[in-house]
């Protein structure tokens, strides 16, 4: 075996011993039931989709942030689809005319890709390559500012947030899963401040906004 196929396996080796590593983390990790399908579980200080953990660890192990990024970032149902097509509309305000625009013919989330969704998706359907991201690169994410990959965090690169009124923003959550017609949902109105939402509960609406908002 010569040495570029040994540097291979030692490699293919380890990323199956961080695998496995990840997934004793992950089977350790508190749980709670979810609103739709999957479980939450509490990861890093904050309530995460479990099919998302993994992708997230990808990101924070592997993203290289580069100073002209520009990362949208908010928490499911405050206003997500709105900031990232203005900010893609704003960025690229001069590279197209109104007739020819993408937003006419495709939807945001594939001009803005989600960062755990797309970039680093579990399912390679869902993959975006980051390598066809035409710079200035826009990124949309619903993960924390502490849980960013820390290219992000130390980089020169933008962050854009935006904050909503938590109770408009379980009303938005509300509506969104009863229109899901294959989720079978109970709704108890005394005991909804103990469920956990997707990426939040209700109390760290206002205390993750506070602690890891960046201006």
């Amino acid at each position: 075996m010569n040495s570029t196929h040994l540097i291979e396996e030692q490699s293919k080796d380890g990323q199956e011993e961080n695998q496995q590593d990840n997934k004793q983390v992950i089977l350790s990790l508190p749980k709670e039931n979810a609103w739709i399908l999957s479980q939450n579980l509490y990861f890093q200080c904050f309530w995460c989709p479990s099919n998302l953990i993994q992708p997230i660890i990808s990101f924070q192990n592997h993203f290289q942030a580069k100073d002209s990024d520009i990362v949208v970032a908010s928490l499911p149902k405050s206003g997500t689809t709105w900031l990232r097509a203005l900010t893609f509309t704003i960025v690229n305000r001069n590279q197209y005319s109104f007739e020819n625009h993408p937003l006419l013919k495709s939807i945001i989330h594939k001009l803005v890709p989600s960062i755990e969704r797309n970039l680093y998706a579990a399912d390679m359907k869902d993959q975006i390559p980051i390598s066809k991201i035409i710079e200035p690169r826009i990124f949309g994410t619903h993960i924390p500012f502490s849980s960013l990959a820390k290219s992000i965090q130390e980089s020169n690169c933008k962050i854009v947030y935006i904050s909503r009124n938590p109770f408009d923003t379980f009303v938005s959550f509300d509506t969104f899963v009863s229109c899901l017609i294959l989720i079978v949902w109970c709704f108890d109105v005394f005991g909804w401040l103990d469920l956990s939402l997707m990426y939040f509960t209700y109390f760290s609406l206002y205390i993750l906004p506070l602690k890891n908002s960046v201006c």
